[in-house]
C-alpha cells in the first residue's frame, strides 16, 4: 500500500483539523475558520480522491468526506439558518412595535380629547393604582415610540452581526425581503427556516474517524 507522495502528511494535517473543528463547531468565534476549513477540505478531497487507487487508502478519505458532508457542513448550514431566524425575530418585534405605535397615536388623541368629567369618573371607578398614568396619552405615545426605536435598533444590530458572519449569503434580495416583511411574510419565512433546519438535522450523521 504505497500512498502518493505528500498524501500522508496532508491527510494527517486535515485529520487533526477535523478533530479540532469538531470541538469548536458551533462557536461564533470560529465561524470564519470553519467555513474556510470546509472549502479547504473539499479542495483536498478533489485533489487526492482521483489519485488513490488502493481501497485501503481511499477508505479513510471517503469516511472523512462523509463526515464533512453529512456532519460538519449541515451543522454549519444550520448556524446560518438559526442566525437568520434571530434576525427575522427581531424584524417581527420591530413590526409589532410599529403596529402598537400607530395604535398609540389614536389612543393618545382620544385621551387628550377626553372630557375631564369622564376622566374623573374613570379614575374614581378604577381599582388600577396606575390608572392616571394609563390615561396619560402623551406618556403612552412616548413609551410606544421608545419601543419602536429600541426594537429597530435591536434588529439593525442583529442584521449587522449576521452580515459580518455571512457576507457571502447576505445579498440585495435578502436585505429587501427583510425590509419589506409583513406579519404574513414573517410567518412564511419562519416556516421555511424550520423546514430547512429539520432537513439539516436529518442529514447530520457523524462517523468516528
Amino acid at each position: 500500500m504505497n500512498a502518493p507522495e505528500g498524501f500522508a502528511e496532508e491527510f494527517e494535517t486535515i485529520r487533526q483539523r477535523v478533530e479540532w473543528g469538531r470541538a469548536t463547531l458551533g462557536s461564533e468565534n470560529h465561524l470564519a475558520h470553519d467555513k474556510i476549513f470546509i472549502e479547504e477540505f473539499r479542495a483536498f478531497y478533489c485533489k487526492w480522491q482521483p489519485l488513490l487507487q488502493d481501497p485501503e487508502l481511499r477508505a479513510p478519505l471517503e469516511m472523512m468526506h462523509r463526515n464533512i458532508e453529512s456532519d460538519f457542513a449541515p451543522k454549519l448550514e444550520a448556524l446560518f439558518w438559526s442566525k437568520l431566524k434571530v434576525v427575522i425575530g427581531g424584524r417581527a418585534e420591530w413590526l409589532a412595535a410599529e403596529t402598537l405605535f400607530r395604535a398609540s397615536v389614536t389612543v393618545a388623541a382620544f385621551l387628550r380629547d377626553m372630557p375631564e368629567e369622564m376622566r374623573a369618573k374613570i379614575v374614581a371607578a378604577s381599582r388600577e393604582p396606575n390608572i392616571s398614568a394609563l390615561l396619560d396619552g402623551e406618556r403612552t405615545y412616548r413609551e410606544a415610540e421608545q419601543m419602536v426605536n429600541e426594537s429597530e435598533a435591536g434588529f439593525r444590530k442583529d442584521l449587522a452581526e449576521f452580515e459580518v458572519d455571512w457576507p457571502e449569503r447576505v445579498n440585495t434580495a435578502l436585505r429587501q425581503r427583510l425590509e419589506q416583511l409583513d406579519a404574513q411574510g414573517i410567518k412564511a419565512w419562519q416556516a421555511e427556516i424550520e423546514a430547512e433546519l429539520i432537513k439539516l438535522q436529518d442529514r447530520t450523521v457523524a462517523e468516528p474517524l
